[in-house]
């Protein structure tokens, strides 16, 4: 009389074991999780190897399975024509694409003046 339940308690454990390992193994697939930090710096010392390019910030890596999206800005003089600027961000971006099999947006902003202080 008593093997009955004790058998059913086991298989329920059983059952709740392996539907938590497998949800807590793939939430971060639903959630995401923070991008390594090397595939960051990676990114950054690219952005950087182009001319023009004074500052890199805002670096968004989503991964959706094996696919991953990349958006970064990037900062160049406030004097860069808007031909040259958008030149730069599609070089970063295609070497991104390249070296990451990623789609990759990238937004340039126009870097901020030195704020100057009064003596």
């Amino acid at each position: 009389m008593w093997v009955d339940p004790v058998l059913g308690i086991g298989v329920s454990v059983t059952i709740i074991y392996v539907a938590v390992s497998i949800g807590l193994s793939s939430i971060h697939y639903l959630l995401g999780r923070a991008p390594e930090e090397k595939m960051v710096e990676r990114i950054k010392r690219m952005a950087f190897s182009f001319p023009g390019v004074a500052g890199v910030h805002g670096i968004d890596i989503h991964s959706y399975g094996e696919h991953k999206a990349v958006a970064l800005h990037i900062e160049v003089a406030r004097d860069t024509d808007l031909e040259k600027a958008h030149q730069i961000a599609s070089s970063v971006e295609s070497m991104i694409v390249k070296n990451f099999n990623a789609s990759c947006v990238v937004h340039v902003d126009l870097k901020k003046e030195k704020k100057r202080t009064c003596l």
